[in-house]
């Protein structure tokens, strides 16, 4: 495969992660109040196990993605943005894991 394409492969997967953090942000969570408490942990646990399939999995992959992107990118491309990107990739899932809401109530 072209490294110019593997790039654009990993950018679209990439937008596809910044959809689905709007999607959650904007959508998702906001509805959550507006369901009844009697039902809210069904909805919250049909949701959360749809979590690996539409989040887990394209984050794991651009975060393989990136890596590959260190040995294998566009020639003139520069290794700075590469390593940049992942490490904001990688503080991303880390700032998630340590202040990321699971929806339970304190």
């Amino acid at each position: 495969m072209n490294p110019s394409i593997f790039l654009l492969l990993n950018l679209a997967v990439a937008f596809y992660n910044v959809g689905t953090i709007w999607a959650h942000e904007v959508d998702i969570f906001r509805t959550w109040p507006l369901i009844d408490r009697t039902q809210f942990h069904r909805v919250q646990e049909a949701h959360f196990r749809r979590i690996p399939f539409w989040i887990f999995i394209p984050v794991g992959l651009a975060i393989l993605g990136n890596i590959a992107l260190l040995w294998y990118h566009p020639a003139g491309s520069p290794t700075w943005c590469v390593w940049t990107a992942l490490a904001l990739q990688l503080l991303s899932a880390l700032l998630t894991a340590v202040f990321g809401d699971d929806g339970r109530d304190n």
